[in-house]
């Protein structure tokens, strides 16, 4: 009985071993597990660090072209890109409490949210410390102050004009962070743009581009004017005349009425 009692015992010591080697093995999976768990979450906030790190180079990049390009003052007073790089665009506006208490008055948070922009209900419900209606009304008909309100821009109801200034200024910004220089090719740049912004726009968007930059243009948008302020960056024209709608004649180093040295 006791060789018996003595193989069994020998038996549970070596299934213990072998449940400790097992055990081990578990515990230092799960460790490499949860080391590679902290890593990814690690690398993850350091990717958002540096993502907006760069946006904030961008945003503020484009905040000073923009009102260089534009001739209107206060045009877009800031920019906003979020993480799905949705761009949300603002211009400051005075209000006085009455005009928030009227809004509230008429309005839902809702509706107000979708006249004013994320960023201007904020600020409202900030200072107000409350996200309700009435409570909010309540504060800015005691309150006395007028306050500068991020009022966000609707993109759609820009003009065509406005619209591709804004582009340019954005494009621009992106390509500031950039290591890499890429080539801009644009027709008809000043199509929708009005003189008294041409000027700007080749001595601050086209003579300043990184890369190669090619300029698809009538005789009527760009003209000796601009291409005295761009020729220290212009290596080479062509000038391209359609002959009957049959055949096309490339003369280079030639732009329309510039034929001199360019």
């Amino acid at each position: 009985i006791l060789i018996e009692k003595e193989a069994s015992l020998e038996e549970l010591i070596r299934n213990l071993e072998k449940k400790k080697i097992t055990l081990e093995a578990q515990l230092k999976n799960k460790s490499i597990s949860d080391i590679s768990i902290r890593a990814l979450l690690m690398l993850e906030e350091l990717q958002e660090q540096l993502y907006n790190k760069k946006i904030k180079i961008v945003e503020s990049n484009f905040k000073k072209l923009i009102n260089t390009l534009m001739y209107k003052t206060n045009f877009i007073d800031d920019i906003k890109i979020d993480n799905d790089f949705k761009i949300h665009i603002y211009r400051y506006k005075e209000m006085k409490p009455n005009e928030i208490v009227e809004i509230f008055k008429e309005k839902t948070l809702e509706e107000a949210r979708r006249i004013l922009g994320e960023s201007a209900i904020n600020m409202i419900c900030k200072i107000a410390k409350s996200n309700n209606e009435e409570e909010i009304i309540s504060y800015f008909k005691v309150e006395n102050r007028k306050m500068l309100v991020p009022v966000e821009l609707d993109k759609t109801a820009l003009s065509n004009g406005e619209k591709q200034i804004f582009v340019m200024s954005l494009y621009y910004s992106i390509m500031q962070i950039s290591k890499n220089e890429v080539p801009f090719i644009i027709d008809t740049p000043f199509a929708r743009i009005d003189m008294e912004h041409r000027d700007n726009i080749s001595r601050y968007f086209f003579k300043k581009l990184k890369g190669q930059v090619f300029v698809l243009s009538t005789d009527e948008e760009i003209n000796d004017r601009h291409i005295n302020i761009l020729k220290d960056n212009i290596p080479v024209t062509y000038l391209l005349e359609n002959k009957d709608n049959t055949k096309t004649i490339v003369t280079k180093d030639r732009y329309f009425e510039v034929e001199d040295d360019i």
